[in-house]
């Protein structure tokens, strides 16, 4: 979900604006304290990835005793250099994954592969450019200026960008364990065998897609709704057993946006393993030149130097704010540590390295994209020294 919200008591409205007022600019109360003192409710900031959840869990019970929040400690300055490190690092990744695409559409290449990096660059575009400034405007203290198409819709569509991101990475996993353990491939008539692999690629992405937008997507359109009169947008719970929903939602986004995504790909990685262990013909045919199976080896290998690297960042950026959703799920107390606002960030800051680092990892383990590159910035010196000769002709004339 994008955005959870709690109503709160007005008598504890004017004791956080008291107790905010006393602590100082370097003291901050959590995001949704702050937006109650504004607008008269709970706003939670999100990221989709479930952290806001264990801080509603907190607040139920901080209404229920009437009790203050916890106060989150966030210098000013710590917050400010904090905002332009991830403001940068979402400009660089918009750019890299900008030109993943140009270059994936411009070069003449049939390989399947190139379309699994482009939905893995539109999906990491969607999470750099529509996901990250909705999150930001929901962790500052201001009404939700978007209105109702941008509370229901945008954040709605925006939700399905994260798993079309992750699962594209596990059909990449997918794609080479068939076309290795395939040992007869066999394309229907009147096909050749990559056009038949390009079909089927085309058509997994697209039901990738599909059933992200239905998952993710979808569900959020019957329940995010704009409040007109408080400016904020809101996610109607059910109200009974609030608790138990939300323990189960955090659950439920820890497994599929992370643990069996990697369990599927090291399952592909095993399978694969086994595969070549006991198949001496493997070994004998792969250095075969021009079978169609060194082909469909050599597709593979591929695949999996590009890849390794890109699982390897996702679990290493993405392990934090899963850790975090696991001890929301068991001990929800952690929002009352005094840091939380700060690791927040964190989290975020790892979410945007996650899609920001990809076009790096492409130029350095995949040789087509270099060339994809290097073959932009010819054309583009090319284009800029394109009236050189004339300016010499002039020139010499003039000599």
């Amino acid at each position: 979900m994008v955005l959870q919200t709690l109503d709160a008591k007005s008598s504890l409205n004017t004791t956080l604006s008291k107790k905010t007022r006393e602590c100082g600019t370097r003291a901050l109360v959590t995001p949704s304290a702050m937006n109650d003192s504004m607008s008269g409710s709970t706003v939670l900031p999100s990221t989709g990835y479930g952290l806001t959840e264990g801080a509603q869990i907190i607040d139920n019970s901080t209404n229920a005793t009437g009790s203050i929040p916890p106060m989150h400690y966030y210098p000013m300055e710590v917050k400010i250099a904090m905002r332009t490190i991830q403001g940068l690092t979402a400009i660089i990744g918009t750019l890299g994954n900008l030109l993943v695409c140009v270059v994936i559409l411009t070069r003449n290449t049939r390989s399947s592969i190139r379309l699994y990096l482009l939905s893995l660059a539109v999906a990491d575009l969607g999470i750099l450019l529509v996901i990250f400034p909705a999150l930001v405007v929901r962790m500052e203290p201001i009404p939700w200026p978007f209105g109702v198409f941008g509370c229901t819709y945008v954040v709605g569509i925006s939700e399905m960008f994260y798993p079309a991101s992750i699962w594209t990475m596990t059909l990449i996993a997918l794609s080479r364990y068939v076309n290795i353990t395939a040992t007869t491939q066999v394309a229907p008539l009147g096909h050749t065998e990559r056009t038949f692999r390009n079909k089927r690629t085309h058509i997994s992405l697209a039901c990738l897609w599909v059933a992200s937008f239905l998952s993710s997507s979808v569900p959020l359109f019957v329940m995010l709704e704009y409040d007109p009169v408080r400016k904020i947008c809101i996610t109607k719970w059910p109200k009974q057993n609030t608790f138990m929903y939300m323990q189960l939602y955090l659950l439920t986004l820890t497994l599929i946006y992370y643990f069996i995504p990697l369990a599927v790909i090291c399952a592909t990685y095993w399978g694969i393993r086994q595969r070549l262990n006991r198949s001496i013909r493997f070994h004998r045919t792969i250095h075969t030149v021009g079978s169609s199976q060194n082909a469909m080896q050599l597709h593979s290998i591929k695949a999996k130097k590009i890849l390794t690297p890109l699982v390897l960042a996702f679990a290493s950026l993405m392990l934090p704010i899963t850790i975090a959703r696991l001890l929301l799920i068991y001990s929800p107390n952690i929002y009352r540590y005094r840091y939380f606002q700060v690791m927040y960030d964190v989290f975020l800051f790892c979410i945007l390295l996650n899609s920001a680092i990809d076009p790096l990892i492409y130029y350095i383990v995949n040789s087509d994209f270099r060339k994809g590159i290097q073959e932009i910035i010819y054309r583009c010196r090319g284009h800029e020294h394109a009236h050189e000769p004339a300016t010499n002709t002039i020139v010499m004339s003039r000599q």
